[in-house]
């Protein structure tokens, strides 16, 4: 195994790199503007989530703990 320094100074090193981005399917603008609306709305389902139930709890403990 041979440093980072030496990967990046020998053109092999670089046209391997070059050659593995070529065999990356990228998707399409259309493609990213869906995904980025679903994890922004998966993102915003789970905070939801997630805050009605340490709502919830919080409630428990107010009224089941504290007199």
């Amino acid at each position: 195994m041979r440093g980072w320094f030496y990967r990046m100074t020998h053109p092999q090193a670089v046209l391997s790199i070059i050659d593995e981005l070529r065999k990356v399917v990228w998707p399409s603008r259309q493609e990213t503007a869906n995904l980025t609306v679903v994890v922004l709305v998966v993102a915003i389902a789970v905070g939801i989530f997630l805050g009605a139930i340490d709502f919830g709890l919080n409630r428990v403990v107010e009224e089941a703990l504290l007199p």
